[in-house]
């Protein structure tokens, strides 16, 4: 059934509810001039209302994305018979859940979610995304959450930039500029709704971090899941150059002026972006100095006058719930490129180059992970993926974590196990504690499974009403982390131990950073995966 509100700055806004929540969606928070324009915070709907009953235009990415991703986590949730259609100018809006009852003096506070996917697919339409049930498990145990989904530009449309498109006016990391003016609508508007715009937490993966750099406060908490800036760093300059110039090959537009090429993309098909373009050009974050301020290392990140120096929103993020599944590596699975002989061998080449002062580093990371020729293909590539796990996902999770040092910090270890077919059931598997989390794949899990996404869910339920979820992580002792399925017992269960075994982690990682640093270590990485 539809549900009307009347919102004192915004108009008339007609949704839809369904089992205790009332939900907004396709809410526009921004107007776009053309593709690569900067957002222009939307104010004010066209006749003072809007019909906000389905869900509003998707960003550009591929076509195949919302499959493949299902693909990727061996998703039973079904497929929707009719996607939301693609805008390159009309996709910028959310999705906003209430709980029954919420009224303009209630003051709830804010979960925002801003998903993942590399900067080039994700929706907040996608069934796995959808806020409506953990917003209701939020009303049923007496502490209701408003929750936000929104969209922001990926690809191409969010990430390409060169000198070219700037002398036209076009800024870089439009992207996380969507993001960003996303959090100052909500600042602007939730008050309408029955939220609470100085209790935002904002929750999401890897572009999260990035935010902290802003001098501006964007949000009060922040719940990081699975990924980090030290994941994928943000480009220098020349590889933004480079993407450009291979996008404007793609287009057959590099014989043109400067202007002419920019007009080009401009006008060229929309759906041909995500089609044409391959995968290998790097449409990412760029260090432009304005949005990404700086580039920080796992070393920076451990300096306190550093990290308050270059990171201000260590200060004004009040508090962080940051964590990792045990096997996230399993994402570069699907990313780095096929097919893989002699994989092993190239990546020992490629570490023993980077580790060329440290030989006998690479030998025992080598031996550690077992990296060797004598393995099939298969197996080698299965071992390589552990250890980017562990520097691409776990070190970081444990770095960051140190930067909120002492008290104000909550640290998670996602171990459940992927339950569904496919190549990746029996691991925690990447994006896993997001599917958990939001209580859309209940009915697809063990009973046993169902109480540790529950409990998850309380916990970031409490985290967002300023409750302690679990203890706080002693970063002076190095111990204190929430287990969801324990190495042991295969329950939820917060764990004091001081050994990464302790939380179903492996130890190599630090032993290795001993002699050379996790930045060594994590160059390794870097380099072979942009060399395979």
């Amino acid at each position: 059934m539809t549900s009307t509100l009347q919102h004192p700055a915004l108009g008339t806004i007609t949704g839809v509810s369904s089992d205790g929540v009332q939900q907004y969606l396709g809410v526009p928070y921004a107007s776009l001039a053309h593709r690569f324009a900067e957002p222009k915070l939307f104010e004010k709907f066209e006749g003072g209302s809007l019909d906000a009953t389905k869900f509003g235009p998707s960003v550009v990415s591929h076509p195949d994305a919302l499959k493949n991703q299902h693909d990727f986590l061996q998703d039973p949730l079904p497929l929707p018979n009719e996607p939301s259609p693609h805008s390159d100018t009309q996709c910028l809006n959310l999705n906003i859940s209430v709980p029954d009852g919420t009224t303009r003096t209630s003051k709830l506070p804010v979960l925002v979610f801003i998903h993942g996917g590399g900067f080039s697919l994700g929706s907040s339409c996608w069934p796995k995304y959808k806020l409506a049930r953990i917003v209701k498990l939020s009303a049923d145990i007496g502490s209701p959450i408003i929750g936000v989904g929104i969209n922001y530009r990926l690809g191409a449309f969010g990430f390409l930039h060169s000198k070219e498109l700037q002398d036209e006016g076009v800024k870089a990391n439009n992207g996380l500029r969507d993001q960003q003016t996303s959090l100052r609508w909500i600042k602007a508007f939730i008050s309408g709704f029955g939220g609470d715009a100085e209790r935002i937490t904002a929750i999401g993966e890897m572009s999260l971090t990035l935010h902290l750099l802003s001098q501006e406060p964007l949000f009060k908490q922040m719940v990081d899941m699975s990924g980090t800036s030290l994941l994928l760093k943000p480009m220098p300059l020349p590889v933004a150059k480079f993407a450009y110039s291979q996008v404007a090959k793609c287009f057959s537009v590099e014989s043109l002026g400067a202007k002419e090429r920019v007009q080009a993309l401009l006008d060229a098909p929309m759906m041909g972006f995500p089609t044409k373009l391959p995968p290998s050009i790097p449409l990412l974050p760029l260090l432009d100095g304005d949005i990404i301020s700086a580039n920080l290392t796992f070393a920076e990140w451990g300096e306190a006058n550093t990290v308050k120096n270059k990171v201000p929103g260590v200060s004004w993020c009040r508090k962080v719930m940051i964590g990792d599944c045990q096997f996230d590596g399993c994402m570069f699975g699907k990313l780095l490129p096929h097919p893989k002989e002699k994989i092993a061998q190239r990546f020992r080449e490629t570490a023993s180059k980077i580790l060329a002062n440290h030989l006998d580093v690479a030998l025992s990371l080598f031996e550690a992970y077992n990296i060797s020729e004598c393995l099939t293909d298969e197996e080698a590539f299965q071992n390589i993926l552990r250890f980017i796990n562990d520097i691409a996902f776990y070190a970081p999770t444990t770095t960051l974590a140190r930067a909120w040092a002492p008290d104000r910090a909550y640290v998670y270890h996602f171990n459940e196990l992927n339950p569904w077919e496919g190549p990746n059931k029996g691991e925690a598997s990447h994006a896993l504690d997001i599917a958990f989390l939001f209580q859309n794949y209940n009915e697809f899990l063990s009973e046993k499974q169902r109480l540790a996404a529950v409990t998850f869910a309380k916990h970031v339920i409490a985290f967002a009403n300023e409750q302690e979820p679990f203890r706080a992580y002693d970063a002076a002792a190095g111990k204190g982390a929430q287990t969801y399925g324990t190495p042991e017992e295969g329950c939820s269960l917060f764990v004091d131990g001081t050994e990464p075994g302790d939380y179903g982690r492996r130890d190599v990682i630090w032993k290795l950073a001993e002699s050379v640093g996790l930045d060594q270590l994590s160059a390794v990485f870097e380099s072979f995966l942009l060399g395979v």
